[in-house]
């Protein structure tokens, strides 16, 4: 236990750090490459209930977007990777009527007009909501990401988490800024 809090404190400060080449010429990290890692692990410290996997061994990442916002970052972050046992799946939709089989639903800075009816009907599943959208978790969503400074970091809503029966593990909230929403 001791041992993955340490884990989770030193990937999250290294994620944190600014991905700005260093003059020993290691490759930059883009922020492409931080989102997803962050979508990845994030999916580490989140359960879900055995409902949400019926008939499926397999726990689906969607991305809501015209275009893939991790240009295939995303992808090759998850590709053969397991989690509690569970093949991961990056799954591009378009519609939120396509959400119905997400355990985690990514949402792209381009769909906010449609974002009330996306939450409604995400919230009907147990699926996870993260967004870069601004504003994000005060509109109903569970984990956004910003950047400050060319650092990323993320605000979660720990109370939207359980609404849908899920439950972040302690680890994730302790790095994370919390936001309580206001109904």
């Amino acid at each position: 236990m001791l041992k993955n809090k340490i884990l989770l404190r030193i990937f999250c400060l290294l994620l944190c750090q600014s991905w700005v080449t260093s003059s020993a010429g290691l490759p930059t990290v883009t922020e492409s490459q931080m989102k997803a890692a962050y979508l990845y692990k994030f999916i580490k410290y989140i359960s879900w209930t055995k409902e949400a996997f019926t008939n499926s061994s397999t726990l689906r990442i969607c991305v809501l977007a015209d275009t893939d916002p991790f240009m295939g970052e995303l992808d090759t972050a998850v590709k053969n990777e397991k989690v509690d046992g569970r093949l991961l799946e990056v799954k591009y939709i378009n519609r939120a009527s396509q959400i119905n089989r997400c355990h985690t639903l990514f949402i792209e800075r381009s769909e906010e007009a449609n974002l009330p009816e996306i939450l409604s009907v995400a919230n009907q599943w147990f699926t996870l909501t993260i967004s870069d959208m601004d504003n994000f978790v005060e509109q109903g969503g569970m984990i956004q990401l910003f950047t400050i400074n060319n650092k990323i970091g993320f605000a979660i809503a720990p109370e939207a988490i359980e609404k849908v029966g899920l439950k972040a593990s302690a680890q994730l909230l302790q790095v994370a800024k919390r936001i309580s929403r206001q109904d």
